[in-house]
Order: C-alpha cells, then structure tokens, then sequence
C-alpha cells in the first residue's frame, strides 16, 4: 500500500487500495507505481493538478482528477500497458518533469506525458500524449536498462553506455552541442561501465565506477567551474565533467539522488554529499554549492532534497535507499 496522507488516505484504484506495488515515482504534481502484475497506475497529489498534459497515461488529456485516486497506465490499444519493469525515475527520489517514461519487456521505451517543444518524440510537435508512446521509434530505441527524465530531456543507459536527446540549452544532453536533439546522442565523453543516471531542470549525472560525472549548468554541475570555463556555452558545461570536493574527486559513491536543481550522492560508507541550488547540505544563507559538501555526520539519518521552489515539497532519502516524498497535501512514502 501507497500510503497518501499523515491520516493514513491511501490511494485507491477502482475503489479499492492500491497494492501489490513494486516501486513508486514521484514527478511533477502525480506520481506513479509499477506493481508486480507488471503493470502501472498514476494518480495526482497536488491539487493543481489537472492532467493537462496526459501525464497520468490514462488515455485522455484533463478529465475529471481526484487527489489520490489512480489511474491504469493504457497503451495506445486502450488496453493496460503491460510488461513494465522499471518505470523512470526509481529509486532517484523525485522527478521534476510532466513526463513519465517506462521500460517494458524487451528493453523497449514507453513516455506519455509533457512533450515540450516536441522535444521527446520526433515528428510530434508540440503537444502532449495521453497513453504512452514508443519513444523514438524510427531509431529502434531498445534494450535501455534505465531512463532519467529532466525538464526537457531525457537520458538513457543501455549497458554501461548512455543516450540523451531533447532539449539541451544548457548542454544537459552532454554531446558538446547546443539547441535540441530530436533522437538519441550517445554522451561519448562518459566512462565505460555507467551504472546509474539521474536528471533535473538543466544538468544530468551519471555514476562509474564509484565516481559521479555530470553536465549542464555550471551552478549545477558540481565541480566549482565559473561562468567563463565555457565562453561559448554562457554558464554550462556541455560534456561530462568530474564532481569535485574541495579535496578531490568525489569517489566511492554506491547511489546518486537528484532533484530539480540539486543533486546527492550517498557513499559506500554512508556519507551523504550534496551540491547544486537550494542544497540540502548549504549553510544558511548560502543559496547553492558549486561543489558537493556533506552532510553533518551524527546529526541526521538521511538526506532532504528539495523540488522545486516550495518549501512544503520535500524529499527525504535515507542512506538505505528507501526514500519518503513528502507534500504539505498529500505525502507519499515509498520502499523501493
């Protein structure tokens, strides 16, 4: 069970809990679920939330939307979209876009949602999608093993290697290019042996060997580059970079955890080292870390990512993994 509320308001589908729930997301005003039949449900916790950009995947755009009441994810058959076994975002605590992405059997890729700028399926246009679509089709996008959605792009990782495309104003789809990618780009600056990826507003990361390698804006990047590094690009990084400590690379790191504009990682020891805007690891009046800064040992048993510009939306990720997404509506706690 998903339990929606500090007054135990769970969240129902067909009237009835919903349970047999494998793992949740959290995204940008609804959340979804994979659950064991391998199928996935979403439902909205905000009260704005008004499906406006088909996010929920029920087949339609807007309706009649109850907090708290799920919806079957459905294919463009109409039918459950079945066969999922990772939906974007697991285990990376919050995702800041209107688009959700899914794996299904064979490694194929499922979004629906946002489609800003026509950015996530080539040849769409500018508009959004109610049941989820192949993403990227004509490239025979398969055998992705992970999917971390941003703002306005979106990165794969198939193997140890990782695909992006869509929006890259701030070169958060680590190609060295600017503007906007229509298909897949392999980020070739990356290690082999990628294991984990996350995404936010305007920057992804990707974990290595122990080691955090990032791209995008340079406030979020997390290796203390100024404004100048890259004349060209005007406060970005456009291909992946080290994160540094102000001792050296940061290593040894077992998971990364990613908000809008901040970003954590959690260390084989279970140190939690933060960087980014509104970081949970900045001092008072300090509005963001340009390089990672851990949090006090002893004084807290997990990390609190912020997304978005609210205060009352808050993310609290522990060094085990499980994680608690909480809003001053309905709060969300999830073991994945």
């Amino acid at each position: 069970m998903i339990d929606q509320g500090l007054a135990s308001k769970a969240v129902t589908l067909d009237g009835a809990t919903l349970d047999v729930v494998v793992a949740a997301v959290r995204a940008a005003g609804h959340s979804c679920a994979r659950r064991a039949d391998g199928t996935a449900a979403c439902w909205a916790w905000l009260s704005n939330e008004r499906n406006q950009n088909g996010e929920l995947g029920s087949g339609v755009i807007g309706g009649s939307v109850q907090l708290g009441e799920a919806s079957v994810v459905l294919s463009a058959a109409g039918t459950p979209l079945d066969g999922v076994l990772r939906l974007g975002g697991e285990g990376s605590a919050c995702q800041v876009s209107a688009t959700l992405c899914a794996i299904a059997t064979g490694g194929g890729l499922y979004c629906w949602g946002d489609n800003p700028n026509g950015a996530f399926f080539a040849g769409s246009a500018d508009r959004p999608w109610a049941t989820p679509m192949l993403a990227d089709a004509e490239t025979a996008l398969s055998g992705v093993d992970e999917v971390a959605v941003g703002f306005d792009h979106i990165c794969a990782r198939r193997g140890g290697e990782v695909a992006c495309w869509g929006i890259s104003f701030s070169g958060q789809i680590g190609t060295g290019s600017l503007g906007s990618e229509d298909y897949p780009v392999v980020v070739s600056a990356l290690p082999a042996g990628v294991s984990q990826l996350i995404a936010g507003a305007r920057y992804s990361c990707a974990l290595a060997a122990g080691d955090v390698y990032c791209w995008g804006a340079i406030d979020l990047v997390g290796n203390g580059a100024d404004d100048d590094a890259d004349p060209g690009c005007g406060g970005c990084v456009r291909t992946p970079v080290r994160v540094l400590t102000a001792t050296g690379p940061l290593t040894g790191v077992a998971r990364l955890v990613g908000a809008s504009r901040s970003a954590c990682a959690i260390t084989t020891a279970g140190t939690v080292y933060c960087w980014g805007d509104r970081s949970p690891a900045a001092p008072a009046g300090v509005a963001a870390l340009a390089t990672p800064v851990a949090l006090p040992t002893g004084t807290t048993d997990h990390m609190l990512c912020q997304s978005g510009t609210s205060a009352s939306t808050l993310n609290y990720v522990n060094p085990d993994g499980s994680y608690h997404v909480a809003n001053a509506e309905l709060p969300v706690v999830c073991e994945p």
